[in-house]
């Protein structure tokens, strides 16, 4: 996994103990995940993770965040890392306020 992109956002939220919001798109080579049990495409992903920030510690619940396949590759290039950089901002309006009405968040901008 390589991170291309990635923005953190200060929040509040009700009855958990998180205080950032880690936004980011990275590549992924795919394969199976143990976790899950499913096999998952070789692409650029977005992911969006509550966290706690504490004493240069980042702490977070398995399974309170999410991801989304942006694009399926065959390989990794710079072009194609440029160019999924570039989409952060449009993918942080599909997909943030969504999230945090659904986990009860609150941005903290």
């Amino acid at each position: 996994m390589k991170t291309i992109a990635e923005k953190n956002y200060k929040i509040s939220s009700h009855g958990n103990k998180w205080n950032n919001l880690n936004v980011s798109i990275y590549y992924d080579l795919g394969g199976m995940n143990y976790f899950s049990g499913k096999v998952e495409k070789r692409g650029y992903y977005f992911s969006i993770t509550p966290e706690e920030l504490s004493r240069g510690f980042r702490s977070y619940t398995a399974y309170s965040g999410g991801k989304t396949l942006i694009k399926e590759v065959k390989r990794q290039t710079k072009k194609q890392d440029q160019t999924m950089a570039e989409m952060m901002n449009e993918l942080i309006d599909r997909f943030v306020p969504d999230f945090c009405a659904r986990k009860g968040i609150i941005l903290e901008q």
